[in-house]
């Protein structure tokens, strides 16, 4: 049966030496894979359906996206008056305040984005981690890997034994803080 080493203590591969003097023992790989599979599936098993929100219709990208187009087209019939000579104080201080209202927008806009993206990649954690439940025991070695890869944030061995296993975006799946 094969035995995890830390890095350090092994010294094969000299970028990944974290202390030179390192302590930690070697662990049984089944004791570590036993504590994933145990840690993941629990996860699995707590998933709290309610914190997931239905979709609206209306989503808060679309609503920017109408306001930056409205504000777009006003800015340009702003620019219209402004060539056709008709520059004054109002006229130019309502130019500055379309396009900082643009910007505001926009940057919004970006924000709404990474959320959108953020909340998809919780939702992919969450399929996968429901689907474990039903899945894992008739899953391929090579299943199991890439499933724990795009699942699993970081495994912590504990001097003591103990392993902690943190799962990507844990906080949103369930009520439990990881």
């Amino acid at each position: 049966e094969a035995k995890i080493i830390c890095y350090s203590r092994q010294k094969s591969k000299a970028y990944l030496v974290k202390d030179e003097n390192c302590s930690s023992e070697m662990y049984w790989a089944s004791d570590v894979e036993n504590a994933v599979i145990s840690r993941l599936l629990e996860i699995a098993y707590k998933i709290n359906d309610d914190k997931v929100k239905t979709q609206s219709l209306f989503t808060p990208i679309e609503a920017i996206m109408k306001d930056i187009n409205v504000t777009k087209i006003k800015l340009g019939k702003l620019y219209d008056m402004l060539g056709n000579g008709d520059a004054d104080e109002v006229l130019e201080e309502k130019i500055h305040e379309a396009r900082k209202k643009l910007k505001a927008l926009e940057e919004l806009l970006n924000d709404e984005n990474h959320k959108a993206e953020l909340h998809a990649k919780i939702n992919k954690v969450r399929i996968k981690l429901k689907e474990l439940k039903s899945s894992w025991k008739v899953m391929t070695p090579e299943e199991k890997q890439i499933v724990c890869r795009s699942i699993i944030e970081k495994i912590i061995i504990h001097p003591n034994g103990t392993i902690d296993v943190n799962v990507k975006f844990a906080q949103y799946l369930t009520d439990e803080q990881n």
